[in-house]
């Protein structure tokens, strides 16, 4: 095993540099660029959480780890985290397990066959879906989706408008053939998504490329999932990066039960100046104040609009239930 010390400073926490010697990954005398991929991924992770407003993750799974390129850095930066790697390769699987110390999941074909045992709260799925066909793209998802907890974060990658433009622009084919590289492109420029073989292939392993206008509406037909964030050419100057969350919660789904409570505590008040009448202008400006308080006390993050609704609705309330109430 290779272990390279002299590119700790780029980083500023203690990285396990340890490198497999049978990591096709990495390219010798290119630690630096090594590192900073894994190093891109845990930046994109952390704005990821940040936009979805989420805290650090305890129970991540890398999905395609390799030998832990990005899987160190999760280790360092979140050292309290269980990690699980999943790979196709199991010998990666094992050395990310003796390395690192994470969990083992093997890949498997037959998505049904991955023996995933627990939810994660971070999911990372790195430069896996980016070599799958659509219907992959259907049943990997919904196996990540399904292994997600509710307040989790799953990233993933897709190749899009940068490495379209690198084929079109700079000839250059990522091992394809040139007739298929033609083909693969035309299915995105007609509908946003297209993919090729690997010509020393004949399985499910390939090239695909997705627009974000594709990718997004994907995400909107076949998941619950909502886009947190996308950085385009955000992984290695490369690939794009997508951050989903579970469909966060409407706050007007709170509000009725809001809308009660305060009603019944100035109910209890048994104070008519907060009542509306014909002529008790006076009683909405109380009221108003009241659900201030309240929403300021309760740390509700109600911005003005759903404060306006949030009066009417208990101005309507109390209107409803204050007659016999008050003497």
């Amino acid at each position: 095993m290779k272990k390279q010390q002299d590119i700790s400073s780029l980083f500023d926490r203690n990285i396990d540099l340890t490198i497999s010697p049978k990591d096709g990954m990495y390219i010798p005398g290119q630690e630096a660029h090594y590192y900073s991929v894994g190093y891109s991924a845990l930046r994109n992770i952390k704005a990821g959480l940040m936009a979805a407003n989420l805290s650090s993750p305890t129970n991540i799974l890398d999905m395609a780890c390799g030998h832990g390129r990005v899987l160190r850095m999760l280790k360092a930066y979140f050292p309290e985290a269980r990690l699980t790697a999943c790979d196709i390769e199991a010998e990666a699987v094992d050395f990310c397990a003796e390395t690192f110390g994470a969990d083992k999941a093997y890949f498997n074909v037959n998505l049904d066959e991955i023996v995933l045992s627990e939810k994660f709260d971070l999911i990372w799925c790195g430069s896996l879906l980016t070599h799958l066909d659509i219907p992959y793209w259907k049943a990997l998802l919904s196996l990540l989706e399904r292994h997600l907890t509710e307040n989790g974060l799953l990233l993933f990658t897709a190749q899009g408008r940068y490495v379209v433009r690198v084929i079109t622009d700079y000839n250059f084919h990522y091992g394809l053939e040139v007739s298929d590289v033609q083909r693969m492109i035309d299915d995105y420029t007609k509908g946003g998504f297209g993919y090729s073989h690997y010509p020393s292939r004949s399985d499910y392993y390939g090239f695909s490329v997705s627009s974000p206008s594709w990718v997004v509406s994907f995400l909107a037909k076949c998941s619950g999932l909502q886009l947190c964030s996308l950085n385009e050419q955000g992984w290695d100057d490369h690939q794009d990066v997508y951050a989903c969350c579970y469909t966060q919660k409407n706050v007007m789904d709170k509000i009725d039960e809001y809308v009660t409570r305060i009603a019944s505590q100035i109910i209890a008040k048994r104070d008519d100046s907060y009542i509306p009448t014909e002529y008790g202008a006076c009683a909405q400006s109380k009221v108003a104040e009241y659900i201030e308080a309240r929403v300021n006390e309760d740390k509700m993050p109600y911005g003005p609009r759903v404060r306006h609704i949030l009066l009417q609705r208990v101005l309507e309330t109390l209107r409803e239930k204050s007659e016999g109430t008050f003497s």
